[in-house]
């Protein structure tokens, strides 16, 4: 992004990530097809998305901004 290419990033604020994270749903999936079920907590918001039908095959912890930067597929962040 942007702000990768003139400096280190910076994390975005918890509620513009959980905005994104609970958007992800509806503007993303569709277009990545069938995919797993895949659980993600943000343990600085204390909130949790799941994303498919069924059992989650997956779970992902993080912050929220982590979360929601690699999903958008920011290179370097880790998640657990």
């Amino acid at each position: 992004d942007a702000q990768g290419a003139v400096e280190d990033p910076a994390p975005l604020l918890p509620a513009v990530s959980g905005h994104g994270l609970d958007e992800f749903p509806d503007l993303y999936l569709p277009r990545l097809g069938d995919v797993q079920t895949i659980e993600l907590t943000a343990t600085d918001m204390g909130h949790s998305w799941r994303f498919g039908e069924g059992a989650p095959t997956a779970h992902v912890e993080g912050k929220a901004s982590d979360i929601f930067l690699r999903l958008m597929s920011r290179p370097g962040v880790r998640l657990q």
